[in-house]
């Protein structure tokens, strides 16, 4: 490196070192679960729940032995356990994902998953110690047979598709790639046995209904809702590659969340307008402020009392260019907050 003058420090040296210990394995046939997938509560796999069925464990394989066969006992704390038999390949140091059959029996609130493996290549395992886990979770939403899939798709509605399929995996409604049309408003009305689904959108560009740096895409909306049109789930435009939603359909439905909001605002960086899109389950008071940043002083705001779903368009080519928020509070808490810049 060539000598050089700084007026400052401005460089530092820094040396990292690692000391790695290894020895040849003394364990044969030894198993370790190393982590619950689904169900599970850690935010690390909070896309894959909540989960109704198929929960997923990760296992890896510590001995010098190929493992091909394992019997894991699994379930609920409080409810019956299931056993299961895999039959594979885990070659010794190598993880892998393995999915358990069946409904995940859950009650109200926390719960607790255990997963135990009972043998490993059928023989006791070399050290059981690390053999079995527990981690908690929260139950999948349970909705009544009749559900609207309500889907307002965006400029670029090829790019999208969306899959509903039971625990079995057998597709119960789709519309496949090439289907949909841009700007267009779907509402798909699925009637539904007794069971657990997965509903599933995908965008092929990675960039969802909605990306800021994408403003000829324009933006779209995803909702679940029951029959009389109240939101069951509101879906966040910004998704990426897509989202998986798991759900129960059953006779004692969870009741409807009625403080449940949907709102959303694109595009936020604009040479002329933005657009502010609100739902909700109940008619309440809500107050759009237009906030100078920085600086924090309102330069405009819309009461609209009463309000339970509308599309509202600001116009900010009157002010100069520069950065604003806008917020959205409702009986005077507020729920929405966002950033929007204004370029000439």
């Amino acid at each position: 490196m060539q000598d050089y003058v700084s007026g400052k420090l401005s460089a530092d040296e820094v040396i990292s070192a690692y000391l790695i210990q290894y020895k040849k394995v003394n364990t044969t046939n030894d198993l370790a679960v190393e982590d619950v997938v689904a169900p599970s509560s850690k935010s690390a796999f909070s896309r894959l729940n909540p989960v109704a069925a198929n929960a997923q464990i990760r296992v890896k394989n510590l001995g010098s032995n190929l493992i091909s066969s394992l019997q894991i006992q699994y379930g609920t704390q409080g409810f019956l356990k299931n056993k299961y038999i895999w039959k594979g390949k885990i070659i010794p140091g190598k993880t892998e994902t393995i999915i358990l059959s069946g409904m995940i029996s859950s009650k109200p609130g926390d719960n607790i998953f255990e997963v135990n493996c009972l043998k490993t290549n059928g023989k006791a395992d070399s050290y059981p110690k690390d053999n079995s886990l527990k981690v908690h979770f929260s139950p999948a939403p349970v909705h009544e047979e009749m559900v609207i899939f309500y889907l307002l798709t965006n400029n670029q509605a090829e790019q999208n598709a969306y899959v509903l399929k039971n625990s079995r995996g057998k597709i119960i409604s789709e519309r496949k790639l090439g289907c949909l049309k841009n700007a267009t408003t779907y509402r798909d009305t699925m009637v539904l046995k007794t069971g657990d689904y997965t509903l599933a959108l995908i965008d092929t560009a990675g960039d969802g209904l909605e990306f800021w740096y994408n403003g000829e895409g324009g933006r779209g909306e995803a909702r679940l809702l029951n029959a009389k049109g109240d939101m069951l789930k509101a879906f966040e435009s910004d998704f990426g590659s897509g989202w998986e939603y798991n759900l129960k359909v059953a006779s004692n439905p969870d009741p409807v969340d009625s403080s449940q909001l949907a709102i959303g605002l694109f595009p936020t960086r604009t040479r002329e307008k933005t657009t502010l899109d609100y739902m909700a389950n109940k008619r309440q008071d809500v107050l759009v402020q237009l906030v100078n940043d920085p600086g924090g002083n309102v330069i405009e705001e819309h009461r609209y009392n009463q309000l339970k779903e509308g599309i509202f368009t600001y116009d900010l080519s009157r002010y100069p260019k520069g950065r604003f928020y806008l917020k959205v509070i409702v009986n005077g808490e507020e729920k929405f907050k966002k950033r929007v810049r204004f370029r000439e």
